[in-house]
């Protein structure tokens, strides 16, 4: 999966406490689009609770502040943060894969997830699943 998630925090500390606010700025249209639907419905009312998130929106730099992004409209907007975690998919190593497959001397190999291209965590868990179930 080819995608961007910034999680923008900010620690607030009132009387010895520590107080955190996660916000997420997301490239795709909707929070958690590609969770299970039955998933997703018990997750993001409790989302709500203690997050916020902006979607839509395009990550133009990191700076020592916080985070500059476009909104879904192009504006420029900026988020204040004292940490900011970033979270990319990658590209998959297809010259790894080939090596393996043929430096491990086994008769049966079955790349899996990533490593044959980006994608959700349930496609890459459905490949495992039925790469263990042919062993079976």
């Amino acid at each position: 999966m080819v995608v961007q998630h910034i999680f923008s925090l900010s620690a607030k500390r009132q009387v010895g406490q520590v107080y955190t606010h996660l916000h997420i700025l997301e490239m795709k249209d909707d929070i958690a689009s590609e969770a299970n639907d039955s998933h997703r419905r018990a997750l993001i009312p409790r989302m709500k609770k203690c997050l916020t998130w902006n979607c839509g929106v395009r990550v133009q730099e990191i700076t020592d502040d916080g985070v500059v992004f476009a909104d879904g409209s192009g504006d420029r907007q900026v988020i204040t943060a004292d940490t900011v975690l970033y979270a990319a998919g990658l590209a998959p190593r297809q010259d790894v894969v080939e090596r393996l497959r043929t430096e491990s001397g086994c008769g049966w190999f079955v790349p899996v997830g990533d490593c044959v291209r980006p994608r959700l965590i349930k496609q890459a868990t459905y490949e495992g699943f039925c790469a263990a179930m042919d062993i079976l």
